[in-house]
């Protein structure tokens, strides 16, 4: 008999929040992290939002999110320049300087500009298209996009195939999907071939 395979899809911005703690060290989280009022929707990602809110050092969320930044709206895309400080909040416990941008569809004046450009100076987000170089800042970011972002900015090592269904070995980003499924940071949206994906 041939063993179900996993299928990846598309993610919500929730699941990434919950990838990037899984290289957060334990220890510089608070040991009572704030409830996250605004994310009680969050279901089973409401522990990685809480532990990310709890870090002594940075708000993680601080100027991103929705309803006037008192919400995360789980359930809605998590864009380019949302994931650009989230990443930079996560691995750098800080804001990056003001400084100019590369990108000729970013206003360097824009608060989360620094943001992306510490991502391109340090080879995590090349942006989205060249000729001129762009960043496509209000583009949801998928799953796959999610998992070489991440795997570049965890320095995460090659990895055999997971077997994803909906991911072929040839499809763009497969290699950092598999990457992130190896280091368990990814565990797929479904585990059958009925499934609500299908």
């Amino acid at each position: 008999m041939t063993p179900f395979r996993r299928r990846l899809a598309v993610t919500s911005a929730i699941a990434v929040v919950a990838s990037l703690l899984a290289f957060v060290p334990a220890t510089t989280a608070t040991s009572q992290s704030a409830p996250a009022t605004p994310t009680a929707d969050a279901g089973v990602h409401q522990p990685a939002i809480d532990a990310l809110r709890g870090l002594q050092d940075v708000d993680v969320f601080a100027g991103t999110g929705c309803a006037d930044g008192d919400g995360l709206c789980a359930d809605e895309p998590l864009t380019r320049w949302e994931m650009a400080v989230w990443l930079v909040r996560v691995t750098m416990r800080s804001d990056p300087p003001s400084t100019m941008s590369r990108y000729r569809d970013v206003d360097s004046t824009e608060w989360w500009a620094p943001h992306a450009e510490r991502l391109a100076v340090l080879g995590i987000d090349p942006g989205c298209g060249t000729r001129p170089l762009r960043f496509c800042a209000d583009d949801a970011v998928d799953r796959a996009e999610a998992a070489g972002l991440l795997a570049r900015a965890f320095n995460l090592p090659a990895a055999e195939a997971a077997g994803f269904a909906d991911v072929p070995a040839d499809a763009p980003g497969a290699d950092d999907i598999d990457r992130l499924a190896a280091a368990r940071v990814t565990a797929g949206c479904d585990t059958g071939p009925e499934g609500i994906y299908q």
